[in-house]
This record gives structure tokens, sequence and C-alpha cells, in this order.
């Protein structure tokens, strides 16, 4: 089978799964920062408040009590029910991680088994584009090793060398490979967003025939 046969077969689930991983992952990105910046702003409002309070000056004194009650009512408020929302939201952050590293497993393993389908061995596979010194096909097959096998804590040595190199050359979010999932760390490397930059990385490892 050639990788383009391959492709037309997987297009629809390769689709699917990636669509749905960057759908999950930018709902998070989106909704955390901007708790975080309510929080930051209300605590800054709250500490002027109390610092106005411990003054000597009577107005200072006043104020910092009016200013504590306006932010009860005013941010404190929106922040009360902004912590209600993200406290709901943790549990299901951590169901939507796990599930968007699962989801990220996926789309390696349908890579790899590309490989695999074609060539048998990744040894017989063209190296494609390079990410840093390491080959495409080696950061697919081990990615693809390391979300699989993650929670062994014991990465075959090919994926030991492949995230020690990957935390040293591109990013030390990779040191991480023994303790959890690294599958969409890795998707997002190969920035594997639409089926199009997917099928053009695995056709990359077609054998160029004369």
């Amino acid at each position: 089978m050639k990788m383009i046969d391959y492709l037309q077969q997987i297009e629809h689930a390769v689709t699917a799964v990636t669509t749905l991983i960057w759908e999950e992952y930018e709902t998070l990105e989106i909704l955390i920062p901007k708790v975080k910046k309510l929080t930051v702003y209300v605590q800054a409002d709250y500490q002027r408040a109390i610092s106005l309070q411990l003054s000597d000056d009577d107005d200072d004194y006043m104020n910092g009590i009016g200013s504590s009650w306006d932010n009860y009512w005013g941010n404190d408020k929106e922040l009360k029910e902004k912590d209600i929302e993200l406290e709901k939201l943790e549990t299901k952050i951590a169901t939507q991680r796990f599930s968007v590293g699962s989801l990220a497993g996926n789309l390696l393993q349908y890579a790899k088994q590309g490989i695999s389908i074609v060539y048998a061995n990744p040894d017989d596979c063209p190296n494609g584009r390079f990410i840093q010194s390491q080959p495409l096909k080696n950061i697919i097959w081990q990615g693809r090793n390391q979300s699989l096998h993650f929670e062994q804590g014991k990465p075959h040595l090919a994926a030991d060398r492949c995230f020690k190199t990957l935390s040293e050359e591109v990013d030390t979010k990779f040191s991480h490979y023994k303790s959890r999932n690294m599958g969409f760390e890795v998707v997002d490397l190969l920035n594997w967003r639409r089926f199009d930059n997917f099928k053009s990385d695995l056709l990359s490892l077609e054998k160029v025939t004369t």
C-alpha cells in the first residue's frame, strides 16, 4: 500500500480527531487566563482597600471600607461566580486534558500505523522533515510509544533519547515525558491542526520513485 492510499482511508477519522483535539484545547486556553486575570485584579483591589483601612487618616479609613464594600458587590461578586465556575471546571479540565492527550496519542498512532503498513520497519522509511536534529519519522514513532506507555514511567531507550533531545533542543516541557502523556505536546510541535498538515507530513515519508 502507498501512503496516499492509506491517507485516503483514514482522512475522515483523522479530521474528526484533529478537530476535537484543538476545540477542547482552545476552550481551556481561553477560559483559564481570564479567571487568573480577574483573580489578580480583585486581590490587588483588596490589598489597596486594606492599606487604606490601616491608615491613620480617617478619610482614608472610610475610603477603605467603601472600597471593600464596592469590591464585594462588584468585581468580587464576579470573582466568586468565576471561582465557582472554575471549581466546576477543574474536574472537567483534568478530564479534558486526559482526553486531549489520549486523542493526540490516537493521532500519533494513525501516523505510526502508516509507517508500519507502508514500510513495516521504520528503518526503511524516509526521514521526512527534521525538527532540530531529529527526523519526523522518529518523533512520530517515539511520540506514539511515549503516549501509549508513559504510565509505566520507564520509557524504552529510543523514546528516552528522543524526549531528552526534544527537551534540550526544543522546549523543557518535554522533560516531563516520564510522568505524563506528551501526545498533545508532540502533535502541537508538529503543528497537526488540520488534516492537510498531517497529510503533508506523512506524504513526505513516501519514497520517491523514478
